[in-house]
């Protein structure tokens, strides 16, 4: 699998020493798709590492202060320009190799190789690869022993593949990665890079190995989601069991509901699972949910197609929408202060365009109208808020009523749910 740094314009990966939002390859079959950070020591003037052009070669660029020990380059094998990774290569034979492509005249100097082998894993090869002049040289991975790194100073996770994570490395102890499993790579310069021109530049990184091209697991319906071992494991939520996520998505254990396993979206992340064609029109939604409450009500109207609208308020607690089929509506507060973990249940008769409310297994407001009269269960989308994370767990959506809960109507009534949107700190949270 070959990296040519295939794309358009010049795109900053760090700019004097300040690291840059990681930026993205072109899309197959021109390129990988995967986006690369990069940090280096922080330096004066104009210098940079980033994606350019030379001549019409797509390079990937050390200025001459960045050619520095300890400067690095990196990426994560996703060729959508995520972090949850689409391919993985297996460097565990005798035979397997990292091959560089260097495009310059440089005389001295060395690189290390960084790998990846599950979230949250990276590791530094402990021989380097001299660099003596242009062409490729390649990397026997046999022959070489590692050490676990991780970013250091700002306890930045190089798994995020943002600016703001990327700091210098911590060298850890021996480590063996799983090399049959390597999902991300980089290339770390040991020794300064001298002579030949006053700059470093690569045309391509070749990980020399079988690829496997992980294939994505479809949304079912009902879905089950406890977040928990072997269904799900920790790391990036998209692509597992059906889910389609932006970057800061994850499955995380340090704030949970039950178990161990929690979904956690940092601010402005969003998820989002879409099974396909469900016939049934009898619909239940239940989830348990932590919010950053919001400071503000939301404007409306409600997003079209919204049936069911809740809010989560700083100041006047879960706060639901009793809508008018167009849009808007009266707010009705149900007297409950959210808790740290809320359980939101809700049942939709579509026929009659009406929603009933549950806060934490007991019935709150039944015979809320809907924003608006629409049709047809298709997708559950989760947005987080500008202001804080949103985390949830416990997903359940299906026909049956959830368990234990309390209230008069506890029958399914005919219809389906189409949309639930929960506004927490001004993110989103809808079931289409």
């Amino acid at each position: 699998m070959t990296e040519s740094f295939t794309a358009t314009g010049e795109l900053f990966l760090d700019l004097q020493g300040a690291p840059e939002t990681p930026q993205r390859t072109d899309n197959p079959p021109s390129g990988t798709g995967f986006r690369w950070g990069a940090y280096a020591t922080p330096s004066s003037g104009s210098q940079k590492i980033k994606l350019f052009d030379v001549s019409g070669t797509r390079v990937l660029h050390f200025a001459s202060q960045q050619r520095a020990p300890a400067n690095y380059a990196y990426t994560i094998f996703d060729e959508a320009g995520g972090n949850a990774p689409t391919h993985t290569v297996d460097l565990s034979s005798a035979n397997a190799e990292v091959v560089i492509d260097v495009y310059n005249v440089p005389t001295a100097g060395s690189v290390k190789f960084m790998v990846r082998s599950g979230f949250g894993s990276w590791f530094l090869s402990d021989t380097s690869l001299p660099i003596t002049g242009t062409g490729t040289a390649s990397f026997k991975v046999a022959d070489t022993t590692w050490a676990s790194i991780t970013a250091k100073s700002n306890g930045g996770s190089l798994d995020a593949l943002a600016g703001a994570d990327e700091a210098p490395l911590d060298i850890g102890t021996a480590a063996i990665p799983d090399l049959k499993k390597v999902d991300g790579g980089g290339i770390y310069i040991s020794e300064q890079i001298s002579g030949g021109t006053t700059r470093f530049q690569l045309k391509g990184i070749t990980w020399n190995g079988p690829v496997t091209v992980k294939q994505a697991e479809t949304a079912v319906w009902p879905v089950f989601a406890d977040f928990e071992e072997p269904d799900y494991s920790v790391g990036p939520l998209s692509k597992q069991k059906g889910w389609n996520a932006s970057n800061n998505a994850d499955v995380q254990k340090n704030f949970v509901a039950s178990g161990v396993q929690a979904v956690k979206l940092a601010i402005d992340a969003s998820a989002e699972y879409a099974p396909q064609n469900v016939p049934e029109k009898v619909v239940w939604f239940d989830v348990t949910l932590k919010p950053q409450p919001s400071a503000d009500y939301m404007t409306l109207p409600a997003p079209e197609g919204a049936t069911c609208v809740l809010l989560f308020h700083q100041t006047d607690g879960i706060v639901c929408l009793d809508g008018d089929g167009q849009g808007y509506g009266q707010w009705v507060e149900t007297g409950i202060t959210p808790q740290a973990w809320t359980r939101v249940s809700i049942r939709q008769d579509y026929n009659n365009h009406v929603w009933d409310l549950y806060i934490d297994g007991v019935e709150k407001v039944i015979g809320l109208g809907n924003a608006h009269n629409s049709t047809g269960f298709t997708r559950i989308d989760f947005q987080a808020g500008r202001y804080g994370a949103l985390y949830f767990d416990d997903l359940y959506s299906g026909t049956t009523p959830p368990s234990e809960l309390e209230g008069d109507a506890r029958m399914p009534l005919a219809g389906g749910i189409s949309i639930f949107i929960l506004i927490a700190a001004c993110g989103l949270a809808l079931i289409r």
